[in-house]
């Protein structure tokens, strides 16, 4: 970094990685515990600008492998969604984490968007999910909780964040908790 990004108050963006991804299976404890829930899918959206060869292959083979249902979906941005299906949160963050680094290593990182994963109440409670997105470009997850199709519950987010501190790279700043609407999740 230059003396003059330095003056400036400018910084080098922290550059996300895909191992980071996994983490999410640290907090399933926590989750499963304390808010009741289990996961029910998890997604990877990219820009489809360029795909590296044998990622479909790839895909195919963790699929099979983790007993996963795989789905792609192009969303109305522009962005496709490769969504895998399974019961055990450990297979699906290693395997999204994998296809994450099979993009990586195929010169696409910059069209990674994020890495989301759906949960779902046991027993009781709410119909609506629970989000865990973690966001490519800024390296850290949060949570995303919707209340029907335009809301949102940030008392829960803040808990749940709070729950899970010590077992997440979260993002810091509520202010970068995005919401994604309508996740082919």
């Amino acid at each position: 970094m230059s003396v003059a990004a330095l003056v400036l108050g400018r910084r080098e963006p922290r550059r996300a990685r895909a191992d980071v991804v996994g983490g999410i299976a640290a907090a399933r404890l926590t989750l499963e515990v304390q808010f009741d829930v289990r996961v029910r899918a998890a997604a990877l959206a990219f820009e489809p600008l360029a795909i590296p060869p044998g990622f479909h292959e790839l895909l195919a083979g963790i699929a099979e492998d983790i007993g996963a249902a795989t789905h792609q979906h192009d969303d109305g941005f522009g962005f496709r969604w490769v969504t895998l299906s399974g019961r055990s949160l450990d297979d699906l963050a290693i395997s999204i984490g994998v296809l994450a680094e099979s993009l990586h290593a195929g010169g696409c990182w910059e069209q990674l968007i994020c890495a989301v994963f759906a949960f779902e109440r046991r027993v009781g409670g709410s119909d609506d999910p629970v989000y865990w997105i973690y966001n490519f470009a800024r390296g850290g997850f949060h949570a995303f909780v919707p209340r029907g199709d335009s809301n949102r519950d940030s008392v829960e987010e803040l808990c749940l964040h709070e729950s899970v501190s010590h077992d997440l790279r979260l993002e810091p700043d509520p202010q970068c908790w995005y919401p994604l609407w309508r996740i082919p999740v």
